[in-house]
């Protein structure tokens, strides 16, 4: 169920134990043959996905297209925030998610320069909050999550592993 698409009095009634996922995306360059949003676009269709399996057994926000891409900055078309700026929005995120009630919350990610400062941000809210201390917190991105299904055998890929804008990317 997408978190956006409720009113505030149905999120107030939802059994508080729902996980609450967050994909987090970006919006920068993936080689010369890609659009801008890969990132954020191949992590909204795994979200997409995993609603319409789950339906009413987790809730959805929607994708956080703007990440941490300064390592990007040089090409043209790159919107980024600066990994403090980035890890102070996933903690707001996180405190927003944790006031409405909810105590479970999934960031997948899709972009790889995400990972410092989201684990940052869930390490600092951790020590800071005692909400965020008694909840899970979980961050993964979604490679990490579908592992074994990404096997290069399993789908007559060259490449050993995924990569930016590599084939898996590119396919």
């Amino acid at each position: 169920m997408w978190w956006h698409e409720q009113s505030w009095a149905t999120v107030a009634s939802l059994d508080k134990n729902l996980p609450v996922v967050v994909p987090l995306g970006s919006i920068e360059q993936h080689g010369m043959h890609l659009p801008l949003s890969v990132d954020t676009a191949q992590v909204t269709a795994v979200a997409e996905r995993a609603e319409r399996e789950l339906r009413e057994s987790a809730l959805f926000l929607p994708t956080l297209w703007l990440g941490c891409s300064d390592h990007h900055k040089d090409f043209a078309g790159t919107i980024s925030l600066p990994p403090t700026l980035y890890t102070g929005n996933i903690k707001a995120i996180a405190r927003s998610v944790l006031r409405g009630g909810f105590k479970r919350i999934l960031f997948l990610n899709g972009h790889g320069g995400n990972e410092t400062p989201a684990a940052q941000a869930l390490t600092e809210l951790v020590s800071e909050d005692d909400d965020a201390d008694a909840a899970y917190l979980v961050f993964s991105s979604w490679w990490q999550v579908a592992r074994d299904a990404l096997e290069p055998a399993r789908h007559n890929m060259t490449t050993p592993a995924i990569s930016h804008a590599c084939e898996y990317e590119t396919s």
